[in-house]
């Protein structure tokens, strides 16, 4: 894989040339929805697109859908691996200058290929373009929710340091929000299978901040669709999930901060709690407070990550102030509170839909 430091000669497309997009869609079992989401590829408005699905070995229906659209789509067949392995092998039939990956539980609104693709041509140095997703529910009607909120400024240009110092620079969009360079992709992948059975966004997004300058379009561009499998569809917190996730960040990390070497970004931190991660900081305070003897990260206390969570939420000087407020509150108020209160204050901050009330809030900020 090519590594060399420039990002304008590296992640470029050819000037003034109209982008191919790939939608490359990813599936495991999800038939039932299947046939939305390739119709939403097929269907955009933007002349210059291929459509190819991979098909991680579904044993439901799937493969019967995608017989439908023989000779309209590109078709990978492949054993069972996990995410990541499907967007490895998908990638390699992928023939576009960009690429957007969608979950085959997830659609695209009609346009949002034609407004990526008029990113990339006014500007080829981009790594990768991201845009909110609305949620809807398991039969495809919108929430109100969006992800990210609309009280969240979405970050543009350079976000290597903010990667660096945050992790999450700002709460970024689900797979189906992003457009990577064909350039870039071809500099990370193909990315680590065992750690990315799933939420290959969690990589994905942040290997491509390291490449190259980010664009956020202030629009929906993907609908998230919130149903009984994925990981997303519950409002009661499963803290064995909440340790999953937080396995993930610390393993995720140091596959990262490999890549980070190898193009030469030596101030990539060394391990994952070095960084002001909000959210890294309250899952960990989540699960050492609710299920102690159980929690993954031994060195860590109840009062020693209340203290971080403060100091961390202070720092986010990318996100409004009164949510850094709150965020500070929140940490010191579940230190204090017991269990159940506690359990409450998690699943509050875990999912934003059972906080309607606090969102209006925040979206007058």
């Amino acid at each position: 894989m090519d590594r060399s430091p420039s990002a304008r000669a590296v992640l470029g497309m050819r000037p003034s040339e109209r982008p191919l997009v790939s939608l490359l869609i990813n599936n495991y079992n999800y038939g039932r929805f299947l046939p939305e989401a390739i119709d939403s590829a097929l269907q955009q408005t933007y002349g210059g697109t291929e459509t190819i699905v991979v098909d991680d070995g579904s044993t439901d229906d799937s493969r019967d859908v995608l017989a439908r659209y023989r000779g309209r789509i590109g078709v990978v067949l492949k054993e069972n691996g996990g995410q990541a392995s499907t967007v490895n092998v998908g990638f390699e039939r992928c023939k576009g200058d960009v690429v957007i990956i969608l979950d085959a539980d997830d659609r695209l609104t009609p346009d949002i290929a034609a407004a990526v693709a008029e990113v990339f041509l006014a500007h080829p140095e981009v790594a990768r373009v991201q845009y909110r997703v609305a949620v809807t529910d398991a039969v495809g009607r919108p929430t109100g929710e969006r992800i990210p909120a609309d009280y969240v400024t979405m970050p543009n240009g350079d976000l290597r340091q903010g990667l660096i110092r945050f992790n999450n620079v700002t709460w970024w969009p689900p797979t189906s929000g992003h457009a990577y360079s064909a350039n870039a992709l071809r500099r990370i992948l193909p990315m680590p299978e065992s750690p990315f059975h799933v939420a290959v966004d969690y990589y994905l997004v942040r290997a491509s901040a390291l490449l190259g300058p980010i664009v956020s379009l202030d629009r929906v561009g993907a609908y998230y669709r919130r149903h009984g499998r994925n990981e997303d569809s519950r409002d009661r917190l499963d803290l064995a999930q909440v340790r999953t996730q937080i396995e993930l960040t610390r393993e995720a990390h140091l596959h990262l901060k490999r890549f980070a070497d190898s193009i030469g970004l030596r101030s990539f931190a060394t391990e994952a709690a070095e960084v002001a991660d909000l959210r890294f900081v309250a899952m960990r305070m989540m699960s050492c407070k609710l299920d102690p003897s159980r929690h993954p990260v031994p060195e860590d206390t109840l009062a020693g990550l209340a203290r971080r969570g403060i100091r961390v939420a202070r720092t986010q000087t990318h996100l409004p102030h009164r949510v850094r407020l709150l965020a500070a509150i929140w940490f010191l108020a579940i230190l204090l509170a017991p269990k159940a209160q506690a359990r409450t204050l998690a699943e509050k901050y875990s999912y934003p839909r059972t906080r309607p009330w606090l969102d209006r809030f925040l979206r007058r900020t």
